[in-house]
């Protein structure tokens, strides 16, 4: 398990703990059988998908709430193991939801769901929104770089028409914090746009269609603060095509979706309208749920550095049913690395204590907008100004043997030391990440740690091969995104 070995490398220098007894330093013994059997349980049809809010997230909270304290680790939540959090589920009415363009190459092309979802923020369950239409590249803002991709654009009354993806030309950390939906949203209504179109591209595309349309048929969530709730994936009314979709749009202007794309990505995007109007009807209906963080600490042995704490988090919720029946188990993403996390903490549990204090987080709602780290950096249980790092484990490596491992985030932050020392422990490789256009640092719990100034990181398996190819592993992949990834097919038997 050298991911798992991995993982306690890292924490051991995060949290520095006593000096080993022995001259010749040993990776702890790992339980493979447990790992698979907490995989098997956190992934079985029992629990219906693990969605935040559901009756089998619930079951599988209390699993692991009760795994931390057959370990003697102590509770780190509100008056125990859980930090509850209340949520506002909006899924929409396909019926009443559509798209309506004046143009008629446009109207042909874009149909809900077939080929566009619709989405307003969570202060809308009914919406109507009509004007015009306007290309604004990637829409991103970077006050560092001076970079503006709405400049000079008056977009008053207009909804703006963006890329999809990261924003190419800027360094990775910045890229991957401009790109996210709230960024965009913000770079481009500062320039007076009533909302925005996003255009899927083949290279900027996380899901395939149909799991976009089954997670946008199961609905959103928000957090509720007060009656009022918030998502930084849902900040505005937006129109989501599909990457034919958006080649049609494109072409209706007269321009191509490639051409563009890489204007865009070289910084060269130009500004030009989309024929015709757009209007939007949104109709949503909305309900409240409750669902928790389970957190347990172990407190650190040392009276200095014992105030000082070490998050190690995972996302323990998954999707839940589609909307045909199928259970989106979430084996690999994240039972695993649910599975992970327990495996770090008896570890941790078996060793003598650490010097500084370790959470152990596994949050509610990842797959739904960040939601459980969301709360938690908002609530701490444990003061943030006193957590010196957040380690998360999402989608662990089990697809094939490990030979090199993205440090994602370490080379923003404190931690490419310690992470670099614990790979070149276990003789891994740490590489740049092989899909950066992915984004994928925004896109689990390390981020909102980030923001709030915690240093953070998450560890993903590298392409590299023993024979230092990368080419079969990229293959596998590409087709477990394009095939398992938030789908049935994610179970705990799949195949690579």
């Amino acid at each position: 398990m050298p991911r798992t070995h991995l993982l306690i490398a890292l924490v051991a220098s995060c949290t520095s703990p006593p000096p080993p007894r022995s001259a010749t330093a040993q990776p702890p013994p790992f339980d493979v059988a447990q790992i698979r059997a907490d995989i098997r349980f956190l992934a079985s049809d029992l629990l219906e998908g693990r969605r935040a809010g559901t009756h089998g997230y619930d079951v599988a909270a209390e699993y692991v709430a009760a795994r931390l304290a057959t370990l003697g680790i102590g509770p780190g939540g509100q008056g125990g193991y859980f930090q509850p959090l209340r949520l506002r589920e909006v899924t929409p009415d396909l019926a009443g939801t559509t798209v309506e363009l004046s143009d008629p190459a446009l109207a042909a092309a874009i149909r809900v769901p077939d080929s566009a979802i619709v989405n307003a923020d969570f202060g809308h369950l009914e919406l109507e929104l009509s004007g015009p239409m306007t290309y604004v590249g990637k829409g991103v803002c970077d006050p560092e770089s001076g970079r503006d991709d709405a400049s000079g654009v008056d977009l008053a009354g207009r909804f703006a028409v963006t890329i999809a993806g990261v924003a190419d030309g800027l360094p990775a950390a910045r890229a991957a914090v401009r790109a996210d939906a709230a960024a965009k949203w913000a770079c481009v209504a500062r320039h007076g746009a009533i909302g925005m179109v996003v255009l899927r591209t083949a290279r900027g595309t996380v899901l395939r269609w149909a799991s976009t349309i089954a997670s946008y048929q199961s609905g959103a969530m928000g957090l509720l603060d007060g009656d009022v709730a918030r998502s930084r994936s849902l900040p505005a009314p937006t129109v989501v095509l599909d990457a034919p979709a958006a080649r049609a749009a494109l072409a209706a202007a007269g321009r191509d979706l490639d051409t563009e794309e890489a204007r865009a990505a070289a910084g060269k995007a130009g500004h030009f309208d989309l024929p015709g109007t757009l209007r939007i009807r949104y109709r949503a209906k909305a309900r409240d749920v409750t669902s928790a963080n389970v957190i347990g600490r172990i407190d650190g042995a040392d009276p200095r550095l014992a105030r000082e704490a070490v998050v190690i988090s995972a996302h323990l919720d998954h999707l839940g049913v589609d909307a045909s029946g199928g259970i989106r188990n979430g084996a690999i993403d994240n039972a695993s690395g649910i599975a992970q996390l327990l495996a770090v903490a008896r570890a941790l549990a078996a060793a003598p204590r650490p010097r500084r204090t370790v959470v152990l987080l596994a949050t509610t709602g990842e797959e739904l907008g960040l939601l459980g780290a969301e709360g938690f950096t908002a609530h701490p249980t444990w003061p943030l100004d006193q957590i010196v790092a957040d380690i998360n484990i999402d989608q662990t490596g089990m697809m094939w043997p490990i030979a090199d491992v993205v440090a994602d985030g370490a080379e923003r932050s404190s931690l490419a030391g310690p992470a670099g020392h614990a790979a070149a422990a276990l003789g891994l490789l740490v590489s740049p990440d092989p899909v950066p256009e992915q984004g994928f640092f925004l896109r689990s719990d390390q981020a909102p740690f980030a923001r709030a100034g915690v240093p953070s990181l998450i560890f993903r398996p590298g392409f590299r091969d023993r024979a230092g190819g990368t080419d079969h592993n990229r293959a596998l992949f590409v087709k477990w995104r394009g095939t398992a990834y938030h789908s049935p097919l994610d179970k705990f038997d799949q195949r690579a």
